[in-house]
């Protein structure tokens, strides 16, 4: 679809905010690290702590061709601002709660030994 890819992914605090005190199980620059082994991944950025995710602010520094939108945890107008700027937008299926993927699942069973 795109010749580069960059991945946004989100500060500590971002993650806390969303998905509770507990949360994230590993820090952003290890989150980061595993990220960037992914063969196709060019670039990852990350905002500061102190600083909200700002989506139109976010595109228009990485001038996108292609934006690849999870849907189930939208929290932006992001096709809106996508259309605006005339940037095609692809829908990424959102792995729901049940999934034997999921991260919260995955340390409930844990707490409860396995």
């Amino acid at each position: 679809c795109g010749d580069y890819l960059v991945v946004h992914v989100n500060s500590d605090l971002m993650v806390k905010h969303k998905k509770g005190l507990e949360r994230p199980i590993l820090p952003l620059e290890e989150r980061k690290f595993i990220v960037a082994s992914l063969r196709d991944v060019d670039e990852i950025i990350s905002f500061p702590e102190d600083e909200k995710l700002d989506y139109p602010k976010l595109i228009d520094i990485v001038k996108p061709d292609v934006v690849v939108l999870n849907y189930g945890e939208r929290k932006f107008n992001e096709d809106e601002e996508c259309t605006k700027r005339g940037i095609k937008t692809i829908e990424f299926p959102y792995v729901i709660a049940s999934s034997e993927l999921n991260t919260t699942r995955i340390i409930n069973q844990i707490k409860k030994g396995g």
